[in-house]
């Protein structure tokens, strides 16, 4: 397997967890799916679970709409960077 091989399956495999460990804490996976690998795993694991059973509704409710919130904003950052990457590549590649 040729090194892009490799770097696509890494980024599936951080993105599955992602999906994972958001759904372990009560987050919607589809919002923390492409925020960032590594560094969305990094902010995931910073934020307080909306599973926990000593915490009341209000904070319960407040703690997904923030970390729904942190997930969905840095997911769209990440789509905003690789489309920008693919477009300049294009730019490039159909320029010569």
């Amino acid at each position: 397997m040729d090194n892009a091989t490799l770097g696509m399956l890494f980024q599936l495999f951080l993105a599955v967890m992602l999906g994972v460990i958001a759904s372990s804490k009560g987050l919607r996976p589809l919002y923390w799916v492409l925020s960032g690998g590594i560094i969305g795993i990094i902010v995931l694991f910073c934020q307080p679970s909306a599973k926990e059973e000593d915490i009341d509704e209000p904070t319960r409710a407040q703690r997904v709409r923030k970390g729904n919130r942190i997930g969905a904003y840095m997911s769209l950052f990440m789509l905003i960077g690789i489309t920008a990457i693919l477009l300049l590549n294009f730019e490039i590649i159909h320029v010569r």
